[in-house]
């Protein structure tokens, strides 16, 4: 399912992105939007970006619709559970990584209410090569809570393809009790409820 807006945000969107790209690719600042904006303006146009994801991929609807499969493959590996379907992780994986767009971050977002900032960027941004992180954590008693995080990379070390540690954001989970120690029980029925029956096989 796919929503797009037209018009001036739309527009406005896709050209904050292309600003975002000649940047990070090293392109000449003579050929990074006709040498007519800065850094810093650059990075306030990242907005109308941002914004139409808001609206294109993290509205309550739109997010369930085409990120509920992705988000129960999510829960499923943090619970180390499999239902024998294609892209399921194995049951006790150590490392588990879907790879995928910008739009699918923001549809899990979206589903779960997350929000993370970066210096540099605006809240919510997806960057080039950023990763929304999930960790399953053991305590000594033997509770499992899970902790989000959001990373990429800043965007003038991509430009100077400069091998820096990407930067992590904590990611709150909304509606948990500890929004940075989550029950594994706890997010798992904040997930479960998020999800779209029709969309999640």
């Amino acid at each position: 399912m796919d929503v797009l807006l037209g018009g001036s945000l739309r527009v406005a969107s896709t050209f904050a992105e292309l600003l975002l790209l000649e940047y990070a690719n090293g392109f000449p600042q003579s050929d990074v939007g006709w040498e007519r904006i800065s850094r810093d303006e650059m990075a306030r146009v990242f907005r109308l970006h941002t914004t139409a994801f808001d609206l294109e991929q993290r509205t309550r609807y739109i997010a369930g619709r085409q990120g509920s499969a992705l988000v129960k493959k999510i829960l499923l590996a943090l619970q180390s559970k499999t239902d024998g379907t294609p892209g399921t992780a194995p049951p006790g994986a150590k490392f588990v990584a879907y790879v995928g767009h910008d739009t699918n971050i923001s549809n899990v977002a979206g589903m779960l209410r997350l929000s993370w900032q970066q210096p540099g960027y605006q809240q919510d941004q997806t960057p080039p090569a950023g990763a929304l992180i999930f960790e399953l954590h053991q305590s000594s008693s033997g509770s499992r809570y899970v902790s989000a995080f959001y990373v990429a990379q800043s965007l003038d070390d991509m430009r100077r393809v400069a091998g820096t540690t990407p930067q992590r954001a904590s990611v709150p989970i909304l509606g948990c009790s500890n929004e940075s120690r989550c029950p594994l029980e706890h997010f798992a029925k904040l997930a479960t409820h998020a999800l779209d029956p029709e969309c999640a096989e």
